[in-house]
């Protein structure tokens, strides 16, 4: 793992917004956790495989707060179990601040 990501299960929603390969994954919600996260991405993990590229929105129900961010994918790997990573996008991201503060604190 890489030193500047913190191992941390969380739920997390995920919308898909925009998929331009799978154009039937719009609009799709998916229940994910993550595995680790940073300040700019999160890797997830979930039963659902989602393209490269993918726009995600992002709901993380963490026990310190709750965060709405925005993601695109890019990586995906897995057979039965999928892992997801994820860069997040500072503009599109309401919650952008207040993680990258969760994040400073180590939380």
């Amino acid at each position: 793992m890489r030193l500047d990501r913190i191992e941390r299960r969380e739920e997390v929603l995920v919308d898909v917004i925009e998929c331009e390969t799978q154009p039937d994954l719009r609009d799709a919600v998916f229940e994910c956790y993550t595995v680790d996260i940073s300040h700019s991405g999160i890797k997830i993990s979930g039963a659902e495989r989602i393209p490269v590229d993918a726009v995600l929105d992002l709901r993380l129900d963490c026990s310190s707060a709750k965060y709405r961010l925005q993601g695109r994918v890019r990586w995906s790997r897995g057979a039965h179990k999928h892992f997801i990573g994820l860069s997040l996008d500072d503009a599109k991201s309401p919650d952008m601040s207040a993680w990258a503060e969760m994040i400073h604190a180590g939380s």
